[in-house]
């Protein structure tokens, strides 16, 4: 009996792989899926994209540790954290960050979640904004 259960197992998922698209699966255009996909093939922005200089946001009350490149530096505060490909739970993981690893501030669009990129290996993704404290 146990062998018709394996057997009618490996077939169902067989079949669901094939119904599904198999190798030649593309996400619906518009799609959660999609949309991660494009947001993880974002390019980290350049000089013309960054904020203006730290003297501007001191000035604003904005005053936080850097990069050498003009970004927000932030830490990771819990104990483990998952990095996403896009702003929620329900985008696929990228990486796995830890208590204290740094990571430089990308994009803030609000609604709690902010897209960074990993200081020590460059990786960018999405995770909570509450997560995060300023370097000092």
């Amino acid at each position: 009996m146990w062998r018709f259960v394996l057997v009618s197992l490996i077939f169902l998922g067989w079949a669901f792989y094939e119904i599904s698209g198999g190798d030649a699966y593309r996400p619906a255009p518009g799609s959660l899926q999609a949309r991660a996909t494009r947001d993880a093939a974002e390019p980290v922005p350049d000089a013309a994209t960054r904020p203006g200089p730290l003297s501007d946001r001191r000035r604003a009350g904005l005053a936080m540790a850097e990069t050498g490149d003009g970004l927000p530096r932030r830490a990771v505060r819990p104990l483990e954290v998952v990095l996403r490909l896009g702003p929620g739970k329900g985008y696929g993981r990228v990486a796995r960050l830890e208590r204290h690893d740094e990571v430089d501030l990308l994009r803030a669009p609000g609604g709690g979640w902010v897209r960074v990129r990993v200081a020590e290996t460059g990786q960018a993704g999405w995770m909570p904004e509450g997560l995060l404290y300023r370097v000092p």
